[in-house]
């Protein structure tokens, strides 16, 4: 039980920070108030993107800070094409 209670929010902190770096690259002209809100729209198109999106070896450490430029586009492309389908 100990650990859990370490290694959840551990995990949690990475994804809040992805969900953020997704935000100010699909977001960036909302205002700062808006732009991190949680809505269905977003999540639905975070989840693909996060589903379709290149990962990462498991088992080590992160060196980068983030997604590429690269990895946002090909998302874009992936949500536009979710979003066209519904």
């Amino acid at each position: 039980m100990n650990g859990k209670k370490k290694n959840t929010p551990k995990a949690y902190e990475a994804k809040i920070q992805e969900f953020c770096s997704y935000c100010d690259f699909f977001y960036k002209n909302h205002p700062l108030e808006s732009r991190y809100t949680v809505m269905k729209d977003k999540v639905e198109a975070f989840m693909a993107y996060y589903l379709y999106r290149e990962h990462k070896p498991r088992g080590k450490r992160k060196t980068g800070g983030g997604a590429s430029l690269l990895e946002y586009e090909k998302a874009n492309e992936i949500i536009t094409t979710y979003a066209g389908a519904k």
